[in-house]
């Protein structure tokens, strides 16, 4: 983990919580790192909780639950934002997230990335959303065969999304 390297150290730690009878707050916090610096709220708040239970003055606990409260009212944010078509404040709310995510060195959602470029195309930001489509590997990790010519979008992902990556994969 001190290398930044999140997702290994968290199945790491996902592993010695496993075999150890009884958890140690060090490994949970641990744990709960990794899974701040990987975008998973849900499960670095769990895992705060089961630290706090055992030892409610652990600082370093209590310093990390801050910073995931902070990042999960960013998402909030995000999400209000977003539902009201205030694309400015939805992309600052989104900006905020991913800086508390680099802060802790850790790795951007693919998710994230993907509301980004969502987001330039709702702005009509074509050349931005163009940007972000590229720098986003997504395309070539899950999309790897010519299925892509027959997925169906959905709401949350516009169909000039699917056909930037399709363009700007196969011809750039």
């Amino acid at each position: 983990m001190g290398t930044k390297r999140f997702r290994p150290a968290l199945e790491d730690c996902q592993h010695a919580a496993t075999l150890q009878s009884f958890s140690s707050s060090k490994t949970l916090l641990r744990l709960a790192r990794c899974q701040f610096a990987l975008g998973s709220l849900i499960g670095a708040s769990s895992t705060i909780k089961d630290i706090l239970a055992v030892e409610p003055s652990n600082t370093p606990a209590l310093q990390l639950r801050e910073k995931v409260k902070s990042l999960e009212r960013h998402v909030t944010n995000f999400e209000a934002a977003r539902g009201k078509k205030d694309w400015g404040l939805a992309r600052l709310a989104l900006d905020k997230c991913v800086q508390a995510i680099e802060g802790e060195g850790g790795e951007i959602p693919e998710e994230w990335r993907i509301k980004k470029a969502e987001l330039e195309l709702a702005r009509g930001n074509w050349e931005g959303a163009s940007m972000t489509a590229k720098s986003v590997d997504f395309f070539l990790r899950f999309c790897s065969s010519f299925e892509i010519l027959t997925v169906t979008p959905s709401a949350s992902t516009p169909t000039r999304l699917i056909s930037m990556f399709y363009v700007g994969v196969f011809n750039s």
